[in-house]
């Protein structure tokens, strides 16, 4: 999806932009509430053309006038007049299975792929003026109402878009898990009962990693994210609301009668003989209260730091570090980007019976053997710095941190790695060099980051390619000329969506790395005035560092995931 700052961006690089004028935008966006084009339009910086015409240079799409074009009322049918309204998009064209739909936004990759799902369709984005589609919209969707309905072989009483029936959901096995009882637990007949187990079951079926359940003004909307991406699934009558999320409220042991504040809690459960952890969080939203429960399936974890699918030139600087007998090693990305794991499977491949390995996270996400866990407890007072200075007088040899967010825990953490120990930990910033740049921000001397840090890396997770329908595709050359020199003669694939795939061409996640050891001229330019792209270009020099968009492409190169993807991931 483009966002704001990377349209801001695409504008000053194809030079239609200045600086001064960008800044000038996004500070009359804060104060105006709008979007970054709608505060150029109305300063009158750029027409709605010119964006257009700098996107197309910079992505290579193409741009359909669709005054200038006769949409196909099949094409039409494909899509329903509200998810036109939900993206800003129109299907034009349908050519055996190919729908070409004009977007405003065509990297808005959760659209696409909804659509590939919804119409069975290989879709192709073009780009199209945003008054051009709602007048297209209003144009050829009331002239063709009925005509859609007998296209689709239905009537608008025959339409399935809720769940109504809950007769569906019997035989869904969910039982709820206590550790101490040696029996599976009865659960009732309850509606709410039968509804909140079917939708634990169909996402841990789907592989979903969490379940959204949203209050809106005629439904309840449920959204699972699969491989990264949230998708809609069917909605739920809105007389159903209280009553399901009570009962989520119930399993996650929160207090069903407080409905004005957040609440979190946890919920074990059995799906296909399986032990589920659910972390669960419920917000107080305008129509109710929203649940949203993170899947933490133990069984689909992976441990093995050499199947994560690393390239190996990031994953040898990553296991050179772990040999090091004492430092810091930081895993940096945004939430979702697999660091987590990644620890967790630094952690396996360090965890003998002669060393001695603590953890303090917020919260715990999967238990692993032979290690002591300690969960943040901010209500009881133990926060990471409290629970870190115990931790040091627990004869520790390696020593893990969920994150690190303040001065405290950073200090502690170099001072554990400077008497000794190895630490592991994460942080929020974009790429390995940046990581730097952070923990100095945070107030720490440089001489102490130069001295502990050994290895910072930053990292992403990307979709792959389904196996089964992936084909060669090809690119624009102002599309290649984004990628670095190496790939661009590459055959690069799409999926074409099948049934292996639920039609979106994707199938399953695979990690990326940017890794950068602190050698002598990193710590050399730390010790000094430096910021994150002085950093990156002597990483480049002295130890070949390749970036994340880099070893994304390598990825591509192989069929392994779209060029799409990389872009989406990396920018």
């Amino acid at each position: 999806m483009l966002s704001e700052r990377k349209l801001g961006n695409v504008l000053v690089q194809e030079g239609v932009l200045a600086d001064h004028e960008l800044k000038e935008a996004l500070e009359y966006q804060r104060k105006a509430g709008l979007s970054l084009k709608a505060s150029l339009l109305d300063l009158g910086m750029l027409s709605e053309e010119e964006i257009i015409v700098a996107l197309v240079s910079h992505f290579g799409f193409s741009h359909l006038r669709l005054r200038d074009y006769e949409i196909e009322e099949p094409a039409i049918a494909k899509v329903p007049r509200e998810k036109c309204r939900q993206y800003t998009l129109i299907p034009v064209s349908l050519t055996d299975n190919l729908l070409t739909v004009a977007f405003t936004d065509p990297l808005n990759i959760p659209a696409i792929d909804e659509l590939k799902l919804t119409t069975n369709c290989e879709i192709l984005p073009v780009i199209a003026k945003e008054s051009e589609i709602n007048e297209a919209v209003n144009k050829y969707y009331e002239r063709t109402t009925l005509q859609v309905e007998r296209y689709r072989g239905e009537t608008p009483a025959e339409k399935d878009t809720e769940y109504d029936d809950l007769a569906m959901f019997e035989d869904t096995d969910v039982e709820q898990y206590e550790e101490e009882e040696e029996e599976d637990v009865d659960v009732d007949d309850a509606p709410a009962i039968k509804l909140a187990n079917f939708l634990i079951h169909d996402a841990v079926r789907a592989s979903a990693s969490d379940i959204h359940v949203e209050p809106r003004e005629k439904n309840v909307g449920i959204r699972y994210r699969l491989d990264g991406v949230l998708r809609d699934q069917k909605p739920i009558p809105k007389h159903f609301q209280r009553s399901l999320i009570s009962r989520f409220k119930i399993m996650a042991e929160m207090d069903i009668a407080e409905r004005r504040v957040p609440q979190d809690g946890r919920i074990r459960v059995k799906v296909d003989r399986r032990i589920i952890d659910l972390r669960v969080s419920v917000l107080p939203t305008r129509w109710g209260e929203k649940v949203v429960c993170r899947i933490l399936d133990k069984s689909s974890l992976t441990l093995d730091i050499d199947q994560l699918g690393f390239e190996p030139s990031p994953l040898s600087v990553f296991k050179t570090a772990m040999g090091l007998p004492n430092g810091i090693i930081l895993v940096t990305g945004p939430t979702g980007s697999g660091k987590t794991t990644t620890l967790y499977a630094a952690l396996h491949v360090l965890n003998r019976p002669d060393v001695n390995i603590v953890t303090v996270e917020d919260p715990i996400e999967y238990e692993l053997f032979r290690i002591n866990q300690v969960p943040v407890n901010t209500d009881a007072g133990l926060t990471f710095p409290v629970a870190l200075r115990s931790i040091l007088r627990q004869d520790p040899d390696i020593i893990m941190i969920g994150e690190i967010r303040d001065l405290d825990t950073l200090s502690i953490a170099i001072k554990s790695a400077m008497t000794g120990h190895v630490v592991l930990s994460t942080l929020h910033t974009n790429d390995a060099p940046s990581s730097i740049i952070r923990l100095i921000d945070m107030g720490t001397e440089q001489f102490l980051v130069a001295s502990s840090v050994e290895m910072v890396c930053a990292q992403r997770l990307m979709r792959k390619l389904c196996d089964n329908c992936k084909q060669p595709a090809t690119y624009p050359k102002e599309t290649l000329e984004r990628i670095v020199p190496l790939y661009r003669d590459a055959t690069f694939y799409r999926g074409r969506g099948c049934d292996e795939c639920k039609g979106l061409g994707f199938k399953g996640r695979i990690g990326v790395l940017e890794a950068m050891l602190l050698d002598g001229p990193i710590k050399d330019l730390i010790m000094g005035t430096t910021n994150a792209f002085e950093l990156r270009k002597v990483a480049v020099k002295s130890q070949d560092m390749k970036d994340l968009k880099e070893n994304a492409t390598a990825k591509a190169s192989r069929g392994i995931t779209s060029l799409e993807e990389v872009f989406r991931v990396t920018g």
